[in-house]
């Protein structure tokens, strides 16, 4: 009986002390009071020159991308023209490069003479099994053009770190 007595007198007192509402799965980093901000979140260890080179005609919108980067501390350009990116690359001040598959060729042999070689991340577009394997040989192939802007803030984040811890990079040819 006291048993009995002593299991409602917990219940009771469970039920009047903890929060009606409880959240779930980091729901409470998205409350107010508490809660974490991207940039917090997302804050860069290395921030990196980062080059976005978006030709007419790329497959991803690099808009959000570029403030999201930017945001969380890394200094971004965005190039469409071939001869600016050829200025870039040979200034030897560029240390991530995001561009489509399509492109990222091109800027390989471009980088093959700068002073200092940077990290390319190819965006793939509805690739096939096989493209992205093909890509994983040249390149870092994370990043998908429908993939949101934090998934590139990631990418851009995890080649930075590796850069700083002198792993090696994916360049190209």
């Amino acid at each position: 009986m006291k048993r009995g007595v002593l299991a409602a007198a917990v219940l009771i007192f469970t039920e009047a002390t903890v929060p009606a509402r409880l959240s779930a799965c980091g729901d409470k980093f998205l409350l107010p009071p508490g809660g974490l901000s991207f940039e917090k979140v997302y804050r860069a260890d290395h921030p990196g020159a980062v080059l976005i080179y978006a030709p007419p005609g790329s497959t991803a919108d690099y808009t959000r991308v570029q403030a999201m980067l930017t945001k969380v501390g890394h200094r971004v350009t965005v190039l469409e023209d071939d001869n600016q990116l050829t200025q870039a690359i040979a200034a030897g001040t560029v240390d991530v490069i995001v561009t489509d598959l399509r492109d990222a060729g091109l800027i390989s042999s471009k980088t093959a003479t700068s002073r200092l070689t940077p990290s390319i991340l190819a965006v793939l577009d509805r690739p096939t099994k096989t493209e992205t394997e093909a890509c994983k040989l040249k390149y870092r192939c994370d990043l998908r053009s429908t993939d949101k802007p934090e998934r590139f803030v990631v990418a851009v984040n995890a080649t930075m770190n590796d850069r700083a811890k002198g792993l090696p990079q994916k360049h190209g040819d």
